[in-house]
């Protein structure tokens, strides 16, 4: 990271493609620096690019921060990263079970379901299921 983080501060802000930024911004997020991981994603989107890969990992980057995508966008706090139930659960939104499905399928209760659901919500800074799914196929996570 280290190494990285000083091959980037060579080039000049000038000629510094996007892709500098956002792995820049990465190892910020590893250090547990928010603020600094979201101003290199902001220094990052001031140069659109085509490449998908890059808006990829600026939208995963910015769910790590804790924050819909875009940078004004206020959410949970940061570095939350969902738990494996919460995952076992998502993967069972995506496969449009109810909440009394899910609680069959994982042998749990019905309200530690929706506490499961809750905290998938909060994490991935949605409020509606279909959203958490949607985020979630975004982010490569079901």
């Amino acid at each position: 990271a280290r190494r990285a983080d000083r091959l980037a501060r060579e080039h000049h802000d000038s000629d510094r493609p996007p892709a500098t930024d956002l792995a820049r911004a990465w190892v910020a997020v590893e250090r547990r620096d928010p603020e600094g991981a979201r101003r290199l994603l902001d220094r990052a989107a001031t140069h659109p690019s085509a490449d998908p890969l890059l808006g990829w990992a600026s939208t995963l980057l910015r769910s790590r921060l804790g924050a819909a995508p875009g940078p004004d966008a206020d959410g949970p706090p940061y570095g939350q990263a969902l738990s494996a139930k919460e995952l076992e659960v998502l993967n069972h939104l995506a496969a449009l079970l109810s909440t009394e499905e899910i609680a069959a399928a994982m042998f749990i209760s019905v309200n530690t379901v929706k506490t499961h659901v809750r905290s998938i919500l909060r994490k991935l800074a949605v409020s509606r299921r279909n959203q958490a799914v949607r985020r979630a196929q975004q982010l490569g996570l079901v």
